[in-house]
């Protein structure tokens, strides 16, 4: 049952566009390298990310993965944007996540986000944006399950200054349901990243990610990779 809702996303990505609309652009991206985890100690990285974009939408799939000798945390993440009505600056999103990370003590967590964005700065250089979403989570933890709704607050930073690149994400995910065993799992994610570019396609990719639990004490991951971009010439 995975592999078929798995394959649809894949199916509904690539074919999911009019061949005739202008701006219509694909980028690969790929990164191997180490992470360093307090709980695991060293471990493999790897990421692979395609990404579509036209003048009024945007799709991309990623695949993130921490592989250790006792444990490993991979994230599948599907998102898809576009403009909301006439506003060039505001965007409708939906948002698909396959997750399992042994540090948190889950199995596997299906995740279902849908909101709105606004770009507070877009040019060539990055942007700024805030985003506003009702999510709803499966969290199938390796003693129990759990269903969980939240409201999801977001900030993203992408900047360009010369040959490096800077990324920073800040989300809040805050419990609306009743809590779980009298747990709250209100909890904040963050994603850090510094990349030089060495040339036009290859970089040096540096960052960390982290997953906070008001109640929980947890380690960052942080990770050490080569990456490559390149354009997709592909036309269905």
């Amino acid at each position: 049952m995975r592999l078929i809702v798995i394959g649809t996303i894949l199916i509904q990505f690539l074919i999911a566009h009019n061949q005739n609309k202008e701006g219509l652009e694909w980028i690969m991206y790929q990164r191997v390298g180490m992470v360093h985890s307090d709980l695991f100690g060293e471990g493999a990285s790897g990421y692979t990310r395609l990404k579509r974009t036209t003048i009024n939408s945007f799709r991309d799939i990623r695949v993130f993965a921490h592989f250790f000798r006792s444990s490993n945390e991979i994230r599948i993440r599907q998102k898809s944007s576009r403009h909301f009505l006439t506003f060039e600056n505001i965007y409708s999103f939906n948002t698909l996540i396959y997750e399992k990370s042994n540090a948190l003590d889950m199995n596997l967590r299906y995740h279902f986000d849908q909101g709105l964005g606004i770009f507070v700065m877009n040019d060539s250089l990055g942007n700024l944006t805030l985003e506003l979403g009702l999510v709803f989570e499966n969290e199938d933890y390796l003693n129990n399950q759990k269903k969980t709704a939240y409201t999801r607050g977001g900030i993203s930073v992408d900047q360009t200054f010369f040959s490096f690149k800077i990324k920073f994400e800040v989300d809040h995910y805050y419990q609306i349901n009743e809590r779980i065993n009298l747990a709250s799992l209100t909890r904040y994610q963050l994603l850090s990243e510094v990349t030089w570019y060495m040339s036009k396609n290859f970089g040096l990719l540096s960052g960390f990610i982290l997953d906070v639990n008001r109640e929980h004490k947890y380690y960052p991951s942080l990770f050490l990779t080569f990456s490559y971009v390149r354009p997709i010439d592909w036309i269905y």
